[in-house]
C-alpha cells in the first residue's frame, strides 16, 4: 500500500480547495496594493514617481498571479462538475 496513492476524487477536492484558498490570498494582496495610498510625505528617500512605478509593478504582478489562480479555479470547478 502506497501512502502517496490517492483516490482521484480526493486529489480533485484538494486541488479545488488549494486553488480557492490561493485565489483568495491573491485577491486580498491585489486589493491591498490597489487601495494602499502613496504617501504625500515619504520618509524613505525615494521619489514619488519611483513609488508609483513600484506600485504599478506590484499591481501588475498580483493581477497576473490572481488571473492565473482564477483560471486554475475555473478549470478545477469545470472538472469537478463534469464528473458529478
Amino acid at each position: 500500500m502506497d501512502i502517496f496513492a490517492m483516490d482521484p476524487g480526493i486529489s480533485m477536492l484538494l486541488m479545488s480547495l488549494l486553488s480557492v484558498s490561493l485565489f483568495c490570498v491573491c485577491c486580498f494582496q491585489f486589493l491591498r496594493v490597489i487601495t494602499t495610498p502613496i504617501p504625500l510625505f515619504n520618509h524613505t528617500g525615494y521619489t514619488r514617481s519611483a513609488l508609483q512605478i513600484g506600485r504599478g509593478y506590484k499591481m501588475i504582478s498580483w493581477g497576473v498571479l490572481t488571473g492565473f489562480f482564477l483560471t486554475g479555479l475555473i478549470i478545477s470547478f469545470i472538472e469537478v462538475f463534469t464528473r458529478l
